[in-house]
């Protein structure tokens, strides 16, 4: 057994360095295996407590790394919300414009949502003309 720790193990005994109390308790040597003893569960005691702060750390770290994989996901949910609002945005317009050159070409005066439409016939649906001339404008890349 190192000599540093046999000393700081009587200091933390009492054994060494102390004043002596007012009424001594007797004390019996431990003898060389006891203060190994002594040491060893100081030590583990030690160790204990290191592995302890390093669990805590480690959890802190793991809640960090946690709240900021939380904060990316909403980041990025973010930003490909703003994309998909910008691309239907940018789709819509087009798509305007398509339906207006249709609708000048066959000289109708108005074109309506067939969705919000109770009956209409089916030679005035532009549907199936405007998505073909909007693939040929805008041809996928």
């Amino acid at each position: 057994m190192a000599p540093a720790l046999l000393a700081a193990s009587r200091d933390l005994l009492g054994e060494a360095g102390s004043p002596a109390p007012r009424n001594p308790i007797p004390r019996r040597s431990l003898g060389e295996t006891g203060e190994q003893l002594s040491i060893l569960a100081f030590s583990g005691t030690a160790l204990m407590q290191i592995e302890q702060q390093a669990a805590n750390d480690l959890q802190l770290q793991g809640q960090r790394k946690q709240r900021d994989f939380q904060r990316l996901g909403q980041d990025l949910q973010e930003e490909v919300e703003a994309e998909r609002q910008e691309i239907l945005s940018r789709t819509s317009q087009r798509m305007v414009g398509v339906v207006k050159k249709l609708a000048d070409a066959r000289g109708m005066d108005i074109v309506v949502d067939s969705s919000g439409t109770l009956f209409f016939k089916a030679a005035l649906d532009l549907t199936k003309d405007a998505l073909a001339e909007y693939d040929r404008a805008f041809p996928v890349k």
